[in-house]
C-alpha cells in the first residue's frame, strides 16, 4: 500500500503496528493527509482522512516540547533535536496544519485484498500475491482520487 501511494507522490509521516499485526499509516501529499489501516487477519484495507490523526499528533508533539507557544500562536520546533525524534516530514505537516494548509480527504474507502492465502497472516508470499495486491490497492486508490496529480 505504502509503495503504491509513494509512487503517486505520497510521503509516509507515521507508521504504527499494533498487536495482531494491524498497521496504521499516515501519509501526506500536498495539502492532504490520508490514513491507511491494514488488518492482515481479515486482509482489509481502509483509507480515509488523515487530518484527525495529524491533529492528534500535535498533542504528542506538545508533550515532547516540540509544539511551543500559546494557543493563539503555536509553533513547531524543526531544530536538529526535534528532527532526530520526529521525521522532518511529520514536523512540516504539523506546521502546515497549524497554518490551516491541510485539507480533509473527502472520501473513505475500503477493500478486502483477495488472492492472499486465507489461513496465512496476511503477508504477501505467493508468486502472484504482490501483483494482485498492488492491482487491487491501485483500483481502490484510483476510485478515491488518491493516485492522480497532487492538487
Amino acid at each position: 500500500m505504502g509503495s503504491t501511494m509513494a509512487g503517486a507522490g505520497w510521503v509516509e509521516l507515521e507508521r504504527s503496528t499494533w498487536d495482531g499485526g494491524l498497521e496504521d499509516l499516515l501519509l501526506r501529499r500536498a495539502e492532504r493527509c490520508a490514513r491507511v489501516e491494514y488488518d492482515p487477519v481479515t486482509r482489509r484495507v481502509r483509507l480515509g482522512d488523515g487530518k484527525p490523526w495529524l491533529e492528534s499528533s500535535l498533542d504528542l508533539l506538545a508533550e515532547d516540547g516540540v509544539l511551543t507557544g500559546t494557543e493563539r500562536v503555536e509553533e513547531i520546533d524543526t531544530g536538529d533535536e526535534a528532527v532526530e525524534r520526529w521525521s522532518i516530514d511529520l514536523l512540516a505537516a504539523a506546521q502546515d496544519l497549524l497554518r490551516g494548509a491541510i485539507e480533509s480527504v473527502p472520501q473513505q474507502g475500503e477493500a478486502t485484498i483477495l488472492g492472499l492465502h486465507p489461513h496465512a497472516d496476511g503477508d504477501l508470499r505467493g508468486p502472484e500475491s504482490m501483483r494482485l495486491a498492488t492491482e487491487q490497492v491501485s483500483v481502490l486508490l484510483g476510485r478515491m482520487g488518491l493516485l492522480g496529480s497532487a492538487s
